[in-house]
């Protein structure tokens, strides 16, 4: 049985420029931070900490390094790096976006201090460049492009500097690698960037890609990052699902109570059309939700409900998918009470399973209600397409042509 839906994956949100900047800066600073074995120790930890979803621990260590060297910004710059952490995984919490400005601008303040006193100091630039980066970064994920633009700008320049400083540093490969990867693919997917990067040196994207893969194999501190950076490539750029789950068990197990990497498990599981694996990960994640485990919001549950609800859908298994379906639309309403995609997409697959069932004139019901939504990743021509065809009478046609 084919699945009839478009890839739930979307085109990767990108970032825009802002974070072929910043993440060269997130983790490759510390051979430039402090002499003292002691404190770069702390900092090594603090970021095995952000990753294991420690929050606790790598906030006790961001606020001893703050407290110990005031005149430093490596300890501002973790704390705002653990606040980023804690918006990926609560995108909807409003109580991290102050502070992680507060902590940014602090990094670009003391960074700044620092170069009017010695203006090639590689510590600083990599911290003021980190700031600007993820300040950037922020900026693009709000829509404001002219502060984005602004921000990226000082970033690349920054990342220049770097680069020229430590030309065979595998960490800076890292941003480098991003550049080259992202410059090459950006105006391509979207043309009304070209106007915005013309100015930007042009990309390589195999380049960026080999420079990506040495800073996951050689970097002192990036590596975790360079893995995470071509894990979301390869299963949301390059349609790559076996590389992209190879790198997300590799991390997932190393930091097991991420649910970032826990989710790439399950949507390369998924796109590799692995129906038990895909279906353990997502019901794990349904679980480690009902175990209230950090990260673990109703968010990642609704889109887990719904994957659960379409394997099982292949699976021929119709009312317990009808179940995950219907909890899938549930958690949608406990939301936000909009017309997400899963949501849509659900209510779809529900009037599927009244079609297979000869209950058409529900299935319409369940159809007509998805035209009255907004259109959500061609939710519109899908229920459209269903309401002249029922579901079972496309089933037949696709399974005689395969």
């Amino acid at each position: 049985m084919k699945l009839y839906f478009h890839s739930l994956n979307g085109v990767f949100k990108l970032l825009l420029i802002a974070g072929i900047c910043c993440f060269s800066f997130s983790t490759s600073f510390a051979q430039w931070v402090f002499s003292q074995r002691e404190t770069d120790s702390i900092i090594k930890i603090t970021f095995e900490n952000i990753y294991s979803v420690e929050f606790d621990k790598a906030s006790k260590n961001t606020h001893i390094l703050m407290s110990a060297f005031p005149e430093h910004p490596s300890g501002y710059f973790l704390d705002a790096l653990l606040l980023w952490w804690k918006m990926v995984l609560e995108p909807t919490n409003p109580d991290f976006k102050d502070v992680f400005l507060e902590r940014l601008q602090k990094t670009i303040d003391v960074s700044e201090k620092i170069l009017s006193v010695k203006q090639n100091s590689p510590m600083a630039l990599f911290f003021k460049g980190g700031a600007y980066g993820y300040r950037g970064r922020y900026y693009s994920n709000k829509g404001v492009w002219n502060k984005a633009t602004a921000d990226v700008k000082i970033a690349f320049e920054t990342l220049n500097e770097v680069k020229r400083l430590a030309p065979n540093n595998h960490d800076v490969m890292l941003g480098t690698g991003l550049y080259n990867y992202f410059l090459d693919v950006l105006p391509e997917e979207y043309p009304v960037l070209s106007v915005l990067l013309y100015l930007f040196p042009k990309g390589d994207k195999q380049l960026g890609i080999l420079q990506l893969k040495s800073a996951a194999e050689h970097s002192k501190y990036s590596i975790t990052e360079a893995k995470f950076t071509l894990l979301q490539i390869y299963a949301n750029l390059e349609q790559r699902p076996k590389d992209a789950l190879m790198i997300a068990e590799d991390l997932f197990s190393r930091y097991p109570n991420n649910p970032v990497f826990h989710r790439y498990i399950a949507k390369s599981n998924y796109s590799l059309s692995n129906v038990f694996q895909a279906e353990q990960m997502w019901k794990e994640v349904i679980m480690n939700y009902k175990k209230q485990k950090t990260g673990y919001d109703i968010q990642l549950v609704r889109e887990a409900l719904f994957y659960v609800g379409e394997l099982l859908f292949l699976q021929e298994e119709y009312g317990s998918s009808m179940r995950y379906f219907l909890k899938c639309d549930e958690a949608s309403q406990r939301i936000d009470g909009t017309y997400s995609k899963f949501r849509s997409l659900a209510i779809i697959r529900i009037g599927n399973i009244y079609d297979i069932l000869f209950e058409r004139q529900t299935a319409i019901g369940y159809y007509s209600k998805v035209l009255s939504w907004d259109n959500n990743d061609s939710s519109h021509e899908l229920a459209k397409k269903f309401l002249v065809f029922p579901f079972r009478l496309v089933q037949n046609v696709n399974d005689e042509n395969e």
